[in-house]
């Protein structure tokens, strides 16, 4: 059953009339998330990006994770925010060196 305020929420988002972005980014080995827990990555609390799923290599897909999920390298994350948020995500994910 699809419920019309999602539909319109994801609309809006891919609209841009929220200023959202919806992107994947995966994480490289040499990547500070690697091995981090989510909570401990600030992304919801310092950058205000929502994380909305993971897929592993292995294909499992993990769906709103909490704060206790840990990043592994290649891990592909789906995530929602602003264009610069989800650039830095882009940047620290990569391993490049980032300041926010």
């Amino acid at each position: 059953m699809r419920n019309p305020a999602i539909d319109d929420l994801l609309d809006s988002v891919s609209t841009g009339e929220l200023d959202l972005q919806a992107r994947h980014v995966v994480i490289d080995d040499s990547s500070d998330l690697a091995g981090q827990k989510l909570r401990f990555t600030h992304l919801k609390t310092g950058l205000n990006v929502v994380v909305v799923s993971i897929q592993r290599p292995n294909g499992e897909a993990v769906f709103n994770p909490t704060g206790d999920f840990v990043f592994e390298p290649r891990d592909i994350i789906f995530a929602i925010g602003s264009d610069e948020a989800l650039d830095y995500l882009r940047i620290r994910a990569s391993g490049q060196p980032s300041e926010l």
